[in-house]
Formats: structure tokens, C-alpha cells, sequence
């Protein structure tokens, strides 16, 4: 087994001890092209883990990602990242910004990603006329419907395995989404989008449930994640039972010297 592999799977091992709070981590491990990929260690332990690659917000490889279990680790991910100032960073533990913004002088840049879970015993179930569960029957349907997804992206979602939902009203999709990136014990409502004529009827809340439920038939945990400013999206996944599971609040290290 070669290093970066030894690296990717202990890191891994890390982020699982609380697969939660660390989803945004772990699915950078597994799904994202990991340009950087930083292990702080006393002896054989993994104290902490630093990822950059691609980001929530942004495409290009300019995001990190770290968590630790002290200080120390903080302090040997945070050595190990040459040039901070180019990078966004994403920290989901308050303590971890606390400590940065002392010593790297970190400042927020009003964005964030809010993640959200829930279970069997928080699902709270809703259902509106025409909400089923699509088919690689309905790639016409798809493709008149003009709601985001082409028929080749729609072959895509089924080739992968994911599960695509609909309201489906006057003969055409006026809101979908799909299930996607499973990761341990969960899988992510995601991909959520309604024509604006028919917003504001509440009908991704009940799209996002029926997904949810559909998860949980499969994995322990159903997510869901949303930017700050996205209140609509926020409002949906509290309705539906989603609770909050991390903050991963972005920073910024301001250009010039560190001032220490």
C-alpha cells in the first residue's frame, strides 16, 4: 500500500469517530480531488486532519478543511499549509477559530455551509398530490420538463445508483431532487429545486421528506446541507425534523505578514 493511500484511510479512520459533525470532511476524502492532505500525529495516532481540495463554494481547489483533537494538532496542520492567505478556510469546531484567529489572525467571510441529520425518530413525514419517485421511464418527462436536469444527467443519477424524486403537476416536474453521497451511515438530500410559480406551497418540504424517507430505508441517518444565506432551504429541512449537526464557518488569512 503506498503512502498517500496509508494517509487517506487514516485519515478516514479520524473523521469517522464522529461522522456527523465531519461529513463536509469526509466526503472531500471520498469524492473530491484532494490536492493536500495533512495528518497530525504523536507516534502511530492521528490527531488531526488537514484536507484541501475543491470547495462547497467554489470549484477550484482553493479550500481547506481541518479538524484536531488539541492544539498541538492545530498548530502542526497549520505549519504544514504553505501560503494560507490563498485559501478558504472551513472550520466547523468554534475552539479550532478561536485558536487560529489568534495566532494566524483569521477573519470570517460571511459565508458558511449549516449541515443537518436526522432520523427515523425526527422524520416528520408530509405528502402532496403527484410526489413520486422517478424512473429511467420518465427521461421524456425529464427533458420537457426543463427543471434543471437534461436526460443525460437524469441517465447519469440512475447509472449511479441515486434515487430522483418529483412533484409532478399539469404533465411536467415542478420540483425535484435526488438522494446522493453516501458516506458511512448516511446519504444527503440534494439537488432541491422548484419552479418559481410554484413556490412558497410548501412543496419542498414535502419533497425533501419523501427523500428522507427513502434514505433512511437504506442508511442510519438521512443530511442535508445549505449555505447561510439560503433561509428558504433552512426553513425546509427544520420542517421536515432535519437538526443541526455542524457550522462549518469559512475564514479568510488577511494578506501581508502573519501579524506574530
Amino acid at each position: 500500500m503506498n503512502r498517500r493511500r496509508r494517509d487517506l484511510e487514516a485519515a478516514t479512520t479520524f473523521l469517522q469517530r464522529d461522522t456527523q459533525a465531519n461529513r463536509e470532511l469526509l466526503l472531500a476524502l471520498r469524492y473530491a480531488s484532494v490536492v493536500e492532505l495533512h495528518l497530525a500525529q504523536t507516534r502511530d495516532e492521528v490527531r488531526g486532519v488537514l484536507v484541501r481540495g475543491p470547495g462547497p463554494l467554489s470549484g477550484t481547489a482553493d479550500w481547506v478543511r481541518l479538524d484536531a483533537l488539541d492544539a498541538a494538532a492545530v498548530r502542526q496542520l497549520w505549519s504544514a499549509l504553505e501560503q494560507p492567505e490563498r485559501f478558504t478556510i472551513s472550520i466547523h469546531r468554534p475552539w479550532i477559530a478561536a485558536q487560529l484567529q489568534h495566532e494566524a489572525n483569521l477573519q470570517p467571510t460571511g459565508q458558511g455551509v449549516l449541515g443537518y441529520v436526522l432520523d427515523q425518530t425526527t422524520l416528520r413525514p408530509y405528502t402532496t398530490p403527484g410526489l413520486r419517485r422517478l424512473t429511467p421511464a420518465d427521461l421524456e418527462l425529464i427533458a420537457r420538463s426543463r427543471c434543471g436536469w437534461s436526460r443525460g444527467y437524469a441517465r447519469y443519477l440512475f447509472n449511479q445508483g441515486r434515487q430522483p424524486w418529483a412533484i409532478v403537476r399539469d404533465g411536467v416536474i415542478v420540483c425535484r431532487a435526488s438522494s446522493g453521497y453516501p458516506c458511512v451511515d448516511s446519504e444527503e438530500v440534494v439537488g432541491v429545486w422548484t419552479h418559481p410559480a410554484w413556490r412558497g406551497q410548501g412543496l419542498a418540504r414535502a419533497l425533501v421528506s419523501a427523500v428522507a424517507a427513502d434514505i433512511l430505508t437504506r442508511y442510519r441517518y438521512a443530511c442535508y446541507t445549505t449555505t447561510y444565506d439560503n433561509r428558504a432551504s433552512q426553513a425546509v429541512a427544520r420542517a421536515v425534523g432535519f437538526r443541526p449537526t455542524f457550522d462549518a464557518v469559512s475564514w479568510r488569512v488577511p494578506p501581508g505578514p502573519d501579524p506574530q
